[in-house]
């Protein structure tokens, strides 16, 4: 028999060469025992008949006897329950759904035991003759996970807590529980103030000549009506704010009037940087801003007294001249001395007519833009409705509602048929005039012909050198405009006569509408910590103290007690000192000035501020931790809190005397979240153009909320910081005087 070579094809024993087999230790004897073989391998085989052992019954015996270990119980960690809260910033609309959340913190994983939470949110109904703390709905029981921190939520319908059944006056507050029943542990939010009732409106409405013909550029004759706008927000400052546009036959262009709805809104805000692009060449010519537009604004700042014909000329160019150089020499901003409406002089030009006084809504509201699409009925239909292009200021209470889907709503149906159901008093403002230009018959302009006026009002002008003739503060009716080229009014000179016929009066009525008594309240007593900047603003949940290094507190003093934790008939007892919850994570590092990446800084000053104002001045006191390094500066930084809550101007002059430039950004970019419009972007320590402008934005909002002067220059100078010192003791609810 063949085999094959082991060591490969082509290897050539050796005729010497010893074989396997002869060298294998494994080969077997001669002789082989055949029948041993056999035997072996019939050990253990039970021969037929004989009685086999059952090995199952012995061993379920050896069990009985010493049986397996038994399982050990999971071991229960211990759990913190801690920043239980309401997700609605205060106050929170009882035209909904509430949600409640709470932080769960254990040692070691959660055991299946101890996986069930229960939430529960309840109503304080504070009444004339007695409170009562009920529960609001049924409550939510949620299961935790098995990890060592986590976040827990449940949602609660609140609509009809506000039963029309209450006494008048009544305030209704509300506040949350966690509960966990295995271990005994309870955690309580804090009461949180409630508005409820119907949706109510008032309205305002603008008409007659708020913008030049095809354009979108508010002329300053409606400047009176922002002051309105302003003035009546103000009575109401947290509740929402529509603008309608409505075109109508004379500007039936739906795109126009909404664009002339934003253009109001973004006066309103002061975000004039939304008007630079009506400027570029790729605009339209007939609806692109220009030297027109500049005219305007420079007569309006007392710069230019021609007749704003739109014609770049002489006067127009000595009237920017001087406007450039007065913006230099103040030091804002280095302008070319030029004569030429280039990009940096429009920038300043719209700064200087949006900073007009009383213009811009101070709690930095962002009222909601829409065009009303549909034909208007004629007046005698409805006397509720205007035929001519317009635009309607909403001002919603408590709440806006219904929402509009989009920037387009149509008369008629549900959306605005319902917010004019909601409306219970309206006001008209109107500004009426003309700009028009007078030409023969080959269109070429006629200068210093004498136009006269004649209906309700009785005006003599004469047009300008380019044939321009503007007239502002014209009353309704029909005017006959007759144009000579003579001082003697003879009918040969006559150049041409026209009427003008301004739109004749019209009435609205509005049907009586007794409101449902509402249960409705401002602030809880005590109340509960609430962030504003100059909008009504509350933070979305309460502070979670920093994992970092502590500044540790003084000896720990009697807090004030919570609505919940104390009776209503007895009065808590006065405390003798407070703590100061603050930790070297709210500074920046090595420095005394507050690092405002979160709430936590003004939330704790927040709370002093409020024991302030129940007990009068306090003392502060820090205990610095012994292994801080930054045990030097821990006193200014207490010092610095101290001059915040007590309004001490000259310890905050000293303070910020040092401050960057990195310090006047981590502010404004604090006070941009809060809803101001001065966000600088990346704070990165450089005084850029975003960061000049947020300057800016914050100044001018200084004077709009306090009356305050600054000098928008856009500079972070020393009255800038007093501006800064005011608004965020404004936000941690002190007195602003």
């Amino acid at each position: 028999m063949n085999r094959p070579n082991p060591f490969g094809p082509h290897h050539h024993r050796d005729d010497r060469e010893p074989m396997l087999m002869d060298i294998s230790t494994a080969k077997p004897s001669g002789e082989i025992n055949w029948d041993a073989i056999v035997a072996k391998t019939q050990q253990g085989k039970v021969a037929p008949g004989q009685k086999a052992y059952d090995t199952s019954k012995y061993l379920s015996q050896v069990r009985e006897q010493d049986p397996w270990p038994a399982e050990a119980p999971a071991k229960s960690f211990p759990m913190i329950l801690s920043n239980c809260r309401i997700r609605e910033a205060a106050p929170v609309d009882l035209s909904g759904t509430v949600t409640v959340l709470c932080d769960v913190e254990s040692a070691g994983p959660i055991t299946e035991a101890d996986r069930t939470l229960k939430l529960e949110l309840r109503v304080i109904y504070r009444e004339s003759t007695k409170d009562s703390d009920e529960p609001a709905g049924k409550p939510e029981f949620v299961t935790l996970q098995p990890v060592a921190f986590q976040t827990v939520q449940a949602t609660f319908s609140v609509e009809g807590l506000a039963d029309s059944r209450m006494d008048p006056g009544t305030e209704l507050f509300l506040h949350a529980r966690a509960i966990h029943t295995q271990k005994k542990l309870t955690a309580r939010a804090k009461p949180v103030a409630t508005i409820a009732g119907p949706t109510r409106a008032s309205r305002l409405r603008l008409s007659g000549r708020l913008f030049d013909h095809d354009k979108c550029f508010l002329l300053p004759g409606a400047l009176s009506a922002l002051r309105k706008i302003v003035a009546q927000h103000q009575k109401r400052p947290t509740g929402p704010l529509v603008i309608v546009a409505h075109p109508g036959p004379d500007a039936p262009d739906t795109a126009l009037a909404l664009a002339r709805a934003k253009s109001l809104a973004a006066v309103l805000t002061n975000r004039w940087d939304e008007w630079l692009p009506w400027f570029a060449p790729e605009k339209p010519a007939a609806s692109r801003w220009g030297w027109r537009e500049a005219q305007v604004i420079l007569k309006h700042i007392k710069v230019y007294e021609g007749q704003c014909s739109g014609v770049e000329d002489e006067p127009s160019h000595q009237a920017l001249n001087a406007f450039q150089k007065s913006v230099t020499e103040k030091g804002e901003v280095s302008l070319s001395v030029s004569g030429k409406l280039d990009s940096p002089t429009r920038k300043e030009l719209l700064r200087a007519y949006f900073g007009q006084e009383k213009t811009t809504l101070a709690k930095a509201l962002a009222p909601q833009v829409c065009v009303c699409e549909g034909v208007a009925p004629k007046p005698p239909e409805s006397k509720d409705v205007l035929a001519e292009a317009h635009l309607e200021i909403l001002f919603f209470e408590p709440r806006l509602d219904p929402k509009p889907r989009g920037e387009r709503v149509r008369r008629g149906e549900k959306t605005y048929s319902t917010w004019l159901d909601r409306v219970d008093a309206t006001e008209d403002f109107e500004v009426h005039g003309l700009h028009i230009q007078v030409v023969d018959d080959d269109d070429v302009e006629i200068s210093g012909a004498k136009v006269l006026l004649e209906g309700p009002e009785r005006i003599e002008t004469k047009t300008d050198d380019h044939g321009w003739i503007t007239i502002d503060g014209l009353s309704r009716g029909t005017y006959t405009v007759r144009v000579t080229n003579d001082v003697a009014d003879d009918e040969d000179d006559v150049v041409c006569e026209l009427e003008v016929v301004v739109p004749t009066p019209r009435a609205v009525d509005h049907e009586v509408k007794t409101p449902t008594p509402v249960a409705t309240t401002s602030e809880p007593a005590p109340p509960a910590v609430s962030l504003a900047a100059p909008s009504h603003l509350a933070p979305t949940s309460a502070p979670t103290v920093a994992p970092s290094a502590p500044i540790a507190p003084a000896p720990a003093s009697v807090p004030a007690p919570t609505p919940a934790e104390a009776p209503a008939e007895a009065d808590p007892p006065k405390p003798k000192g407070i703590d100061i919850p603050l930790f070297e994570s709210h500074f920046h590092e090595n420095s005394h000035m507050p690092n405002l990446v979160n709430d936590d800084f003004l939330e704790a000053l927040a709370s002093l501020s409020h024991f302030h104002s129940e007990h009068g001045h306090c003392t502060l006191s820090l205990l610095s931790d012994a292994n801080s390094e930054a045990m030097s500066i821990n006193g200014q930084r207490l010092k610095l809190a101290e001059a915040i809550i007590h309004g001490d101007g000259k310890a905050w002059r000293e303070f910020t005397q040092q401050a960057t430039i990195r310090d006047a950004q981590s502010f404004m970019k604090y006070f941009g979240s809060k809803g101001w419009h001065c966000d600088p972007g990346l704070v990165d320590g450089i005084d850029g153009p975003k960061t000049q402008n947020a300057v800016f934005q914050f100044q001018h909002g200084c004077n709009q909320a306090w009356s305050l002067k600054l000098s928008t220059d856009g500079i972070c100078g020393p009255k800038t910081w007093a501006g800064i010192l005011v608004a965020v003791r404004h936000m941690i609810s002190c007195e602003v005087n």
